[in-house]
Formats: structure tokens, sequence, C-alpha cells
């Protein structure tokens, strides 16, 4: 990297020096005093102020993320570097020069490699490439080219998973393009400790972007690992990133379940297994877990165990997986008294502090209730349960009587709450309905016992009966990338239309019409989708792999489910633009405040009656979150 004088060069190389001082190395012999240097990896552009740590690191990052050539060029302010020409690529055979040569008088060579302690696997950098004599004196720079191949270890091939199966259509589109660093300082700081292999725990407030960053990592976790395991605890929250359920990752089928919450061994559980299962997660080196409040403590451990036996790594924790988990204890936890758990907490679980001890990404951005801050303060106080007396007259604003607004969703603390509400909006429509039942498919397991696996780790119904004006909720991503539909989002059925089914008869489908952010109504005709046990990301395409495996459930159904009413826990992660909410049978800590926190602003909140007595907060779960080691921004 050539500079135009060495008074400032002196400094950025003392920084990255110390930022990554065994993962790059710089020359000494450098002239500059630019502190902007611009990187171009493929089609994307970045500008990165070096005088930054936080740029520095992102930097860092990009060189040793890409599969491909980084072209950098320095310059002496930011905005000169937004306006001048592309820097010039340099030819592919040029010759690489070493650090201290008579060649490197004129710039700077780095080396970067994909492991610190293997410097032989580096690539070396070719010699910097000039402008032509007719540049100007006012973009004086210089390119560097920097090849960083990344290695993988040989697996086995397993069973695809989102991020393989991404990676595999890179394959047959050509040479993936390298990504730069997220531009998100709390993003680019995760990325950073999983290139070091440190497992990251990420927490923060309701609304303060969890899902969002884990969505921004996501497709730089493809580039680093094409077998790892992006999973939610929920379907729903899984759907939203476009992952898989975690049961449904590992493989877990109830009689696996059972036998870990009964204490089995490691090898007793994995003989349960698919065998698909097993090879995801041998093949894997990173596990996402969005939600992680949910699960429970004794689970995580079983989990822990598991791992360590089915990847012969007895002595690492998660068998030698780096892991990134998100939740908020703060918010729902496992449900104690259902199931074969006892909902406790999972940093009560042994593996937790091995994992991240005290150590967290606390994130601190308001992204979903920025825009009306005294309801970000009310919420915040609700958090913990110290509602002053101004907070109990504005939540009490809230309450209406009568029935909830119509465009509204409902919150209930209970399933048959929310299925009593949906059905009865259903039926006061008064229109002639339509039921599609779901076509099961069990692979090795009874239609009966299938049913019951689909039914819990798929936000598919088995049955779903629906009219005209129905309101609707997507439960899959399927129709994002064409339409911009994402799960979550609420529609409402404004006709059918007739389409030939799987034996050729006609199928009358529903076409529903989405609001999107922009405010643009679209409408889309929505076809069955299928769902497998192994991933609830559906499969709007119809591609055979879906069918293809013999272990694995699949549903084939429409992937939407009635829109009038939800329960709490289902809500959990999820931003309404309306929520009429019914707080008659509270049975856990944060209810209140997991529903009252899915709107974005008090406006936008209607209560049916609001008790003080309501509000209540794990003591546990906040000293827990007191206590933590903020990670801090790099």
């Amino acid at each position: 990297m050539a500079f135009d004088s060495a008074a400032g060069a002196a400094s950025w190389v003392a920084r990255a020096a110390q930022q990554r001082s065994l993962f790059l190395r710089v020359a000494t012999s450098m002239r500059t005093t630019a502190r902007a240097v611009r990187a171009r990896a493929g089609r994307e552009c970045r500008v990165f102020d070096v005088a930054h740590v936080a740029d520095q690191n992102g930097l860092v990052a990009l060189i040793s993320m890409c599969k491909t050539s980084v072209f950098l060029k320095c310059f002496s302010t930011t905005e000169m570097s937004r306006s001048v020409a592309p820097a010039l690529r340099l030819p592919t055979g040029a010759r690489p020069i070493r650090v201290g040569s008579d060649r490197a008088s004129s710039g700077a060579v780095l080396t970067a490699s994909r492991d610190q302690g293997a410097s032989s696997r580096g690539a070396a950098l070719s010699s910097p490439q000039r402008w032509g004599d007719s540049r100007s004196q006012s973009d004086a720079g210089a390119v560097l080219r920097v090849s960083t191949p990344i290695t993988r270890r040989t697996r086995g091939v397993g069973a695809p998973s989102v991020g393989r199966a991404q990676g595999q259509r890179r394959s047959r589109l050509g040479q993936a393009q390298p990504r730069l660093p997220p531009s998100d300082p709390y993003a680019a700081c995760v990325l950073a400790l999983l290139l070091q292999k440190q497992s990251v725990f990420v927490t923060g407030d309701a609304g303060a972007g969890k899902t969002t960053l884990l969505k921004t990592v996501k497709r730089h976790l493809v580039e680093m690992d094409p077998f790892m395991g992006m999973c939610a605890t929920t379907g729903i929250a899984a759907c939203c990133l476009g992952g898989l359920t975690l049961h449904s990752w590992l493989g877990l089928v109830p009689s696996a379940v059972a036998a870990a919450a009964t204490g089995a061994s490691p090898s007793d559980v994995a003989a349960l297994l698919p065998v698909p299962a097993r090879r995801r997660i041998r093949a894997a080196r990173i596990l996402v877990i969005d939600e992680i409040s949910m699960l429970d403590a004794t689970l995580l451990d079983a989990i822990d165990g598991l791992c360590r036996f089915v990847r012969s790594t007895l002595t690492s924790p998660m068998g030698g997986l780096t892991v990134l988990f998100c939740g908020d204890f703060v918010q729902l936890a496992p449900v104690a008294g259902q199931g074969v758990f006892k909902g406790s907490f999972s940093f009560r679980a042994v593996v937790w502090k091995a994992l991240f001890g005290k150590r967290a990404v606390v994130l601190a951005t308001a992204h979903r209730h920025g825009g009306d801050p005294s309801y970000l303060g009310l919420l915040r106080r609700l958090r913990c349960a110290e509602l002053t007396e101004a907070d109990v007259l504005a939540l009490q604003s809230r309450v209406v009587d009568g029935v909830a607004p119509v465009d509204a969703v409902s919150l209930y603390a209970t399933v048959e709450e929310a299925r009593r509400h949906n059905q009865h909006r259903l039926g006061a429509l008064g229109k002639r309905t339509i039921t599609y039942v779901a076509e099961n498919f069990g692979g090795r397991l009874s239609s009966d016992a299938a049913r019951v696996v689909l039914d819990s780790l798929t936000p598919a119904p088995d049955s779903l009966v629906l009219c005209l004006n129905a309101a609707v909720l997507a439960v899959s991503n399927a129709y994002f990338h064409r339409h911009g539909v994402c799960s979550g989002w609420r529609g409402t059925v404004v006709g059918f239309q007739a389409s030939g089914g799987a034996q050729g008869e006609a199928e009358e489908l529903p076409m529903v019409e989405f609001k999107l952010p922009s405010g643009v109504l679209r409408r889309i005709v929505v076809s069955r989708t299928n769902f497998m046990a192994a991933t609830v990301t559906g499969d709007a395409a119809g591609h055979s792999s879906s069918h293809s495996s013999s272990y694995n459930p699949v549903r084939r159904q429409l992937p939407l489910v009635l829109g009038w009413a939800l329960t709490i826990h289902k809500a959990q992660g999820m931003t309404l633009e309306l929520a009429y909410v019914t707080l008659s049978c509270v049975f856990t800590f944060s209810m209140v405040y997991v529903a009252c926190s899915r709107v974005r602003s008090l406006g936008s909140l209607f209560l049916k009656t609001f008790d003080t007595s309501l509000v209540t907060v794990s003591r546990e779960a906040l000293s827990f979150h007191d206590e933590l080691d903020h990670v801090p921004l790099m």
C-alpha cells in the first residue's frame, strides 16, 4: 500500500499492528498521511476511516474473510475517496514482493492468513501498481491486491443446511462475490470474535435489533462455513431468520428429547438421531441459536454432550463448535411444567460458563421503539417491573371497551384463547370457507407420529380454513426475495384462484394482499410450500430436496395461519403494527413486557384490561443481565 508521505503512516501501522499483531504483517517503509482507505471487493465498495479503531477492525476483517482479491486505495480525505475514479486492477500474474526488499521501499506489503499460526498458508501480495503518468497529484495513491483464499477442512457430506444450500447456489452461478464487513459496529464486532473462534452471546432489550443482527451476520457466516447451523428455538423465529428450528437441525425426534431429559448417555441419544442430523453436526463449524432464552438448561447440557460425542471432541464445549447465542432472558423463559423439562434458564447450564463466562455483546440501540422515546422509557421500567404512576396512567389510557380495532393483531396468553378468537372472527365473516388439509409425508415415522412432530416443529397448521376477507399471517420467507413479504407479516385474503393440484385436480388457492413497509399493496397467489421437520424455511419453488430425505417428515401446506390472534409466546421476536392484548391468564414472568413491546409506539397498543399486579419479572434474569461484562466494540 503506497502513501503520499511517511508522517502519518507510522500511526496507522502502529494501530494495525496493535490490533492484529499476529494476523497482519505491515511493512514499515510507507509514505502517507492519508486516513481514508477505500476497499473494493467484487462489485462492492466501502470507505474506511482508519483513524478510528472500529474502521481499522472492519478493514482487517474484510481482508481476512474475502476469498478473492481486495483492492485498497488511500486518500487524504474520505470525501475524496468517494469522488475519484475506481482503483486500477492489478494484473493476475504480478510477482509478489517480500517485506524489506528493495521493491518494497515504495509501498507496503500486507500478508493476510486465515490461520494466525500458519503463515505459510497466507497469500503474498502483488507489487503495487501505480496510476499512469497523466494522473493528477490530488489523486495520488496506490492499489494493493490482497489474495486471501479461505481454506476449509475436508468434511463428510451431510444433509444440506441453509448455509450449504446457499453455497451450492453460488457455486453454480460462478465465483462468489466477496462481502465487505457490515457497517453496523455490533455486527462487525460479532464477526471479528467469531473469526477468532470465540463463542458469542448477544443480548439486548426488546426491539434492540437482535434478530436483525443475526440476519446481517448470516450472509458473512455462510461464506465462512457453508455447513453452519442457523437455528432458533421456535418455528416462527426460525422462519424470520430463514433458518431451522434447533430440534430439527439436531434431529431431536421426540424419543431423543425424552432420552435426553431422563439423563441418557450421549451415545444413547445419538443412536436415536437420523443419520443426516449426525452428518450436519459433524460437518458444521458454527452454530447460531436465536431466542436462546426459551431453551431449557437441562436440554442445553444434553446438546453439549451430544455434540461432543458426535463430533468426537469430548474435551471441548459443544464439541468444538463456535456458537452464537442470541436472546433476552428478561423476556419469556422456557415454560415450566410443560413437556419433559423443568423450564430453567439456559444460563444455568454447565456448558454456558465454559462458552461465555460472563461476556456478552449487549445491544444498546433502540430500533423498534426509537421513534417514541417516552414509550421506550416506559418499556425499560416495565422490563424491571418498576412502573411509575405516570406509566400506569399511560397504560390504563390504552384500555379500550368492546372489540379490538379491526387491523390489530390480538395477543393472548394461551393457545386455546387464540384459537377461539380466530375461529370466532372467521365465523363472523359469514363467507364460504375452503379447508386446506396438509399433505404429510412421514418418512420413517408413522402418520400419527409424523403429525405430532410436524405440529410441534413447523409453523404450518395441519388444517387451515380460509374465506374471503380472512386475516392471515405469513409463516415462511418463501415469498420474500420475489415479493418482499417475510414471515410474520399480516395480510388479507382478497380472492381465490384455481390452480392444478398435485394429482392434476383443480385447487383454489388464496390471493392474499400484503401491505409493504413502503405502503405499496402487494397481491400474491399463495401456493403450497414444503415444510420439513429439519427446516421451516419453506420451499416455494418446489425443490425436490424437501422430499428426498427418507428420514425427515415433510408437511406440504400453505405458508399461512389465521392472523387475528396469536399467543404472546409465538409473538416474541415479532414487530406488529397494531396489537390488542388480553391479559386474563398471565402465568409466567414478563408476559406483559413482551406483549407491550411488540409495537413501535404507545399509540399502537390497545389493552382489554390492565392490572399492575400482573407486571412481574424474574429477579434471577435481571441479576444475570446486570452482572454481564459488556464486550467493547472493536
